[in-house]
């Protein structure tokens, strides 16, 4: 909680679900959704107030796409990008409701693209994993566009989605193609 130093004293969080939030830790899932409230309190008695409540899993399992998708990671440096791919792969073997196109879309909308890039091109989930287990391994070649090195047999045939992820590894700005059936889900950064 942003300005946060002492509770009330009239306060009494012991023992309730409730506490004042003051920096970054693990929240595991329990019986009920997650909630949390956010509330802003502006200058001149502008108030805002929250509620948020998690969002109910997808029942079923992964539906996969139809089709390929790019699949970007980034980092800071070279030796920063197996962190992340190794994380990604994690969640994806512990939480089986991703398809490709969700991890695609995430990973092109919701995170930054940052000098040190690779881009794999994949169809389904087990092949996201498998892309990223090589990566996070140090194995990119065959699978993975990387800076310098083109790609290998696997990284693609040479179409569009391929030369979408030559030019976002290559540091270019690029306008991502539609990956149909996915949406943007919540990843481990």
């Amino acid at each position: 909680t942003f300005n946060f130093e002492t509770l009330n004293a009239h306060i009494r969080l012991d023992g309730t679900p409730f506490r004042v939030n003051t920096g970054l830790r693990d929240w595991p899932a329990g019986q009920s959704p997650r909630r949390a409230c956010v509330s802003a309190f502006g200058f001149s008695g502008t108030n805002a107030h929250i509620v948020l409540e998690e969002a109910a899993p997808v029942s079923g399992g992964a539906r996969e796409t139809s089709g390929p998708v790019v699949i970007p990671v980034s980092a800071a440096n070279a030796g920063r990008l197996s962190a992340p791919a190794a994380a990604l792969a994690e969640e994806l073997r512990r939480n089986g409701t991703f398809t490709a196109a969700d991890v695609a879309i995430t990973l092109q909308a919701g995170r930054p693209s940052l000098p040190m890039r690779a881009a794999a091109i994949c169809s389904t989930r087990k092949e996201v994993i498998a892309a990223l287990d090589r990566l996070a391994t140090g194995r990119p070649e065959g699978t993975w566009i990387t800076a310098g090195a083109g790609a290998g047999a696997g990284a693609g045939d040479g179409g569009p989605l391929h030369a979408v992820a030559q030019q976002w590894v290559a540091g270019k700005s690029v306008t991502w193609p539609h990956s149909p059936g996915g949406r943007r889900r919540h990843l481990p950064a």
